[in-house]
């Protein structure tokens, strides 16, 4: 599962879960937060994903970090409702 959490695409993954949530909230809200907030805070915790190698900084451009509970949630989103 490591490895699934290291490969999908930022954009794919928004997508679904923008799906995702759109298709099952008919409010369109969690407790008060929009699914817009949602999707904002989810992409700006995707764009802001850095580590450090041999002294260099680089920035994830795909999946996200394997220790973070919202990357295996997000993996799991674009594997089951991004393929629809």
């Amino acid at each position: 599962m490591d490895n699934l959490t290291t490969i999908f695409s930022h954009d794919q993954t928004i997508a679904a879960l923008k799906s995702l949530l759109s298709d099952q909230l008919k409010d369109q809200m969690i407790q008060g937060i929009t699914v817009d907030t949602i999707i904002e805070l989810v992409y700006m915790v995707l764009q802001n994903q850095f580590c450090v190698s041999n002294n260099k900084l680089y920035q994830q451009l795909k999946g996200g970090a394997s220790g973070l509970p919202l990357t295996m949630l997000l993996a799991y989103i674009n594997m089951f409702y991004g393929q629809h």
